[in-house]
């Protein structure tokens, strides 16, 4: 089983960027374009590591925020995230 790579960040160029980095390890890519689909995928992929942008989208809530939600969720508190 591979451990997989959450990568959060609304740049298309790049999510295309890891997922070309990770092509060929023992890493699964696995990408979120906005806060809501990083912390539901966060939830529900358990990352090895949650890669996050610290500025998503413009719904006002950052990627330290990400950070945060993340961290506080019991299922996901363990996760290193950057």
């Amino acid at each position: 089983m591979s451990k997989i790579v959450l990568c959060v960040d609304d740049s298309a160029t790049m999510q295309m960027v890891a997922d070309i980095t990770f092509r060929g390890t023992e890493y699964q890519y696995v990408g979120a374009r906005s806060w809501d689909d990083g912390l539901e995928k966060a939830k529900s992929q358990k990352p090895a590591i949650v890669l996050v942008d610290s500025q998503i989208g413009s719904g006002g809530k950052t990627g330290y925020d990400l950070c945060l939600a993340i961290k506080s969720e019991a299922k996901t508190a363990d996760v290193p995230v950057v």
